[in-house]
């Protein structure tokens, strides 16, 4: 009788036959024990030859894979039906766009090991782009985003213990499959921050969690502009809802300058209504140009200042150039969002 897997890759796919390949072949070859987990894909519909790929899908000598095929019903419904048919004691999300390191499920287990009250455990993405155009691009995110070879395990306990408003990405997010079942899995109506409600929800409920610093998974960005301002708007419009959920009476103020260059800060005291302000690259641009039209020579002199130190920052004109344009539209894109949204919860989210 097959040994049952410790932990339980769950992907959500749709029409993206070419990227699933790619995280698929990452998945195949971990350090992690092949006996010791297992790859849930959950197909929501697709028509882009998805299905057909899935359906002839072997691997010989490497890790169980369950593939499933349900009509398309949303993400974070098919992200749902995936757990209930994981026989993992972890489940691990991760996205079809995505490529995790080839230890990034040993860590997992190692990180949940260092302390059996951690329910979830979880970090950021790595950026990346496909598109040949972005290479400037993906050299900047790379200084940026340094590989770190150490372990660093921060546990967070209470709805106040992370840093910033997104403490995890939710391609890299992984959960003790009892504590998923109790809290009733993810809110099928807050996609795509179905993560962040999640662990608001856990924490609030006293739990602890664990942010680890080296679990990497490079996340590829969609390479046109409308994709990814239809995304960032996406979740400034979720960020408001996270506001109206978790934050109402809080001031929360957030620093996060030259897209992370600069830690982000994160600051909160009761307050008659929800108040969320991050304060980026764009709102600082934005004020210094607004700064230009009535004190020129000032606005203009910090405006260089702040150009000038991302020059010394990145070394190259063309990486400086695309990752300033590329923060400042990300930015925008997200600061309307939230705006929108804001205008919709009764918040203010910014």
């Amino acid at each position: 009788m097959a040994a049952k897997p410790i932990i339980s890759v769950i992907i959500v796919t749709y029409n993206r036959l070419g990227a699933l390949k790619r995280c698929l072949d990452a998945l195949k070859d971990q350090t992690l024990a092949q006996t010791k987990y297992e790859v849930v894909i959950v197909d929501d519909g697709s028509s882009d030859g998805t299905i057909e790929y899935l359906k002839k899908l072997k691997w010989h000598g490497k890790p169980g894979v369950k593939c499933f095929f349900n009509e398309h019903k949303g993400y974070v419904d098919a992200r749902n039906f995936g757990v209930t048919k994981a026989s993992g004691k972890y489940v691990s999300f991760t996205d079809d766009d995505c490529v995790p390191e080839g230890q990034w499920l040993e860590k997992v287990i190692e990180t949940f090991d260092t302390n059996e009250e951690i329910g979830v455990v979880g970090s950021v993405t790595k950026v990346a782009f496909h598109n040949k155009l972005f290479a400037p691009l993906n050299q900047a995110l790379r200084k940026k985003q340094p590989e770190q070879e150490t372990m660093d395990i921060n546990i967070i306990e209470g709805e106040t213990g992370f840093v910033g408003l997104k403490p995890f990405s939710g391609c890299n997010i992984h959960i003790k499959k009892e504590i998923f079942d109790e809290l009733g899995g993810f809110d099928l109506s807050i996609g795509p921050a179905e993560d962040l409600d999640f662990l608001y929800r856990y924490l609030k409920a006293g739990g602890k969690a664990a942010h680890r610093k080296d679990l990497f998974v490079d996340h590829f960005e969609r390479d046109d502009l409308k994709s990814m301002f239809k995304r960032w708007f996406t979740f400034g419009k979720c960020d408001s809802e996270m506001v109206s959920r978790h934050l109402r009476s809080k001031f929360s103020l957030e620093i996060n300058l030259l897209h992370g260059i600069v830690n982000y800060r994160f600051i909160k005291f009761p307050f008659p209504i929800g108040v969320y302000f991050q304060f980026n690259l764009f709102k600082l641009v934005l004020g210094l140009v607004i700064l230009s039209l009535f004190v020129p020579k000032l606005g203009l002199a910090f405006l260089l200042l702040l150009i000038t130190g991302l020059f010394i920052k990145q070394g190259d004109p063309k990486v400086t150039a695309s990752f300033l344009l590329y923060s400042l539209y990300l930015e925008a894109s997200y600061t309307i969002g939230a705006f929108w949204g804001s205008i919709r919860r009764g918040v203010i989210c910014l």
